[in-house]
């Protein structure tokens, strides 16, 4: 990524990389190491919409701070909903099987209703939501085949009111934990499209 957005997730508590095809067993033996709990999962996100992760919910009246590009501290208080990771995605088969990846983050609540919504000239009914997203806090990356892209929290996570913190640490037991996101783009075959 460009260095300045690199500079504005670390400062907003967030590392965002890609991790070498082959580097998985090394990685995996650093977190086996450290007695870290791992769990892995296959995703498939809906057709044409991006991969949302759940981090967690919010907490009754959490308040989320980030840092602007332009280093104004602004924040926003949340009284429900869940933290999302979006991962928006381009398969490129003729770029050597990669794929591009846009990294965002987001509150969400369901709204338990349903609303109507134009989608290409077609009226549908579709969940009602209220949603804030973190607009300047986007990372577009390209995963090549056999690469994973890394999400995990930086050096200011430890300041728990930051979205690295919010999104990345948790205490339990009066112990802190940090999560880190392993992500495999893995590209596969639909019947009768590709």
């Amino acid at each position: 990524m460009d260095s300045a957005v690199t500079a504005l997730f670390a400062r907003n508590g967030l590392r965002i990389g890609i991790a070498p095809a082959g580097s998985w067993e090394a990685i995996q033996a650093v977190l086996e190491a450290m007695n870290a709990k791992t769990y892995k999962s296959m995703l498939a996100p809906p057709r044409g919409a991006p991969l949302l992760i759940t981090t967690g919910p919010v907490s009754r009246s959490e308040s989320v701070f980030t840092y602007t590009a332009d280093g104004r501290l602004v924040g926003k208080t949340f009284s429900e909903g869940d933290k999302l990771i979006s991962l928006d995605y381009v398969f490129r088969p003729e770029f050597g099987g990669s794929t591009e990846l846009q990294v965002g983050f987001e509150v969400r609540h369901d709204k338990g209703v349903m609303t109507w919504t134009r989608d290409g000239g077609v009226i549908r009914q579709v969940p009602a939501y209220d949603r804030h997203v973190f607009a300047e806090l986007v990372a577009r990356l390209t995963v090549m085949s056999g690469e994973c892209l890394v999400i995990g929290p930086s050096e200011e996570a430890r300041i728990e009111s930051l979205i690295g913190g919010r999104y990345l640490s948790i205490e339990h037991d009066g112990e802190p934990y940090e999560s880190l996101l392993f992500v495999t783009p893995v590209p596969y075959q639909t019947k009768g499209a590709g």
